[in-house]
């Protein structure tokens, strides 16, 4: 396929918060967002609940956009675990009561399109190895820190995908043992400490000791979002909270660089967004426990595809399988 040969696919990335679908133009070298729909995921309401109201939006997206179903691929981007192709769900803590049930079969039998899925995190480091600002390198690690934190491995130019699909749940390296855990139990877990899920968390349980914290005046459950507002005005609960989530971050940082001695280490996802004004004070808490060799030079960047690389990244996925 020449950069001028450009194909339609459709595209779909399930989060814990909500789920996004979308008609892309896909080339070897560029990816275009043509049209897209995005609603809350809910997840307590099931997966075939959740699963139909994709379909009918996908089928809806297609409609607008004149696309034949039958004949367009269907690429799936999942917070997981969650087996690669099949899209099949192994516990995944931030789609709860989801276990066993299977992406791909389903939308395929509902709309008609051949469909495959994979890990989110998968997703977007494909994207940022084709059209992102490090598309250029082989060795590339992506971290989204969002409801949930997971991570897509690309080691020599391949997906690094596991044993049984699980490969790039970083959010469970053990940075604080004994420490808040994630919704799968693992104690002391990145994903307790520092994802959004726990921050918002957190931050509601704490506030009965903070009777003068601005967060007092949210009317409803806390989100990591208000928090982050929060600590902008530099409110002690919210200050004191993402100066934690920081110094987390940091360690599983340094973590990743050890393991993977990564060309490019890039970070996505509402929570990275959402700490900007952290920006220099976590690389330098990185720094601080990284290996010698990175305390000048740190290969830690944002992405250049805000929160469309895993979108993007299953598109392109679809486009490539055969």
């Amino acid at each position: 396929m020449t950069d001028s040969t450009k194909r339609i696919v459709l595209a779909a990335d399930i989060g814990g918060t909500s789920i996004r679908a979308a008609v892309l133009s896909v080339s070897d070298s560029t990816v275009s967002i043509l049209d897209s729909i995005k609603f809350k995921t809910k997840p307590e309401r099931g997966f075939y609940s959740a699963m139909d109201e994709l379909a009918l939006n996908i089928i809806d997206i297609a409609k607008r956009q004149q696309v034949n179903l039958k004949t367009t691929p269907l690429g799936v981007a999942s917070a997981g675990p969650i087996s690669i192709y099949e899209g099949i769900y192994d516990m995944s803590p931030n789609l709860p009561n989801w276990d066993g049930f299977g992406v791909s079969q389903y939308l395929q039998t509902k709309i008609g399109s051949p469909t495959v899925t994979a890990h989110d995190g998968a997703m977007a480091v494909l994207a940022e190895s084709r059209i992102g600002t490090h598309k250029d390198k082989l060795n590339i690690i992506y971290l989204t820190v969002s409801t949930g934190i997971g991570a897509g491995l690309m080691t020599n130019g391949k997906l690094v995908v596991g044993h049984n699909s699980g490969a790039g749940e970083a959010g469970h390296i053990i940075i604080n043992r004994g420490g808040r855990s994630c919704e799968n139990g693992c104690k002391g877990c990145l994903e307790g400490s520092s994802s959004g899920s726990a921050i918002a968390d957190i931050a509601q349980k704490k506030l009965q000791y903070a009777p003068n914290s601005i967060l007092r005046k949210v009317d409803r459950l806390i989100t990591a979002a208000d928090v982050v507002t929060a600590a902008k005005r530099n409110d002690p609960l919210a200050t004191e909270i993402i100066s934690d989530v920081v110094n987390n971050l940091s360690s599983g940082l340094a973590s990743l660089l050890a393991l993977f001695d990564p060309e490019a280490l890039i970070l996505g996802g509402g929570v990275i967004e959402g700490l900007a004004p952290w920006w220099t004070e976590l690389l330098q808490k990185t720094k601080e426990t990284a290996l010698p060799r990175y305390k000048d030079s740190l290969p830690i960047y944002q992405t250049s595809l805000s929160g469309n690389a895993p979108l993007i990244g299953a598109a392109i996925f679809a486009n490539d399988y055969k």
